[in-house]
């Protein structure tokens, strides 16, 4: 788990998504690559781009969810 005290620029971390796997009930487990590009003075927020989209703002309680260290793919 990642904390805001943590994060360096420059930085690769790792968010982990279940999300369903097309029009069935079955899901897939997704890791998606979050670059974070800038940390406020405070620690109050990151500017952050997820999925190498545009950068925006995530706060602690978002990237409470993300790991420091890429998962093993998981296939179930």
């Amino acid at each position: 788990m990642a904390t805001i005290s943590r994060l360096t620029p420059g930085q690769i971390v790792w968010s982990v998504l279940r999300q369903p796997s097309g029009n069935t009930v079955m899901s897939q487990t997704n890791v998606f690559p979050v670059k974070i590009i800038e940390i406020a003075e405070n620690h109050s927020y990151v500017l952050a781009s997820w999925n190498f989209n545009p950068p925006r703002k995530y706060y602690q309680n978002q990237v409470k969810n993300w790991r420091i260290k890429k998962p093993a793919e998981c296939l179930y």
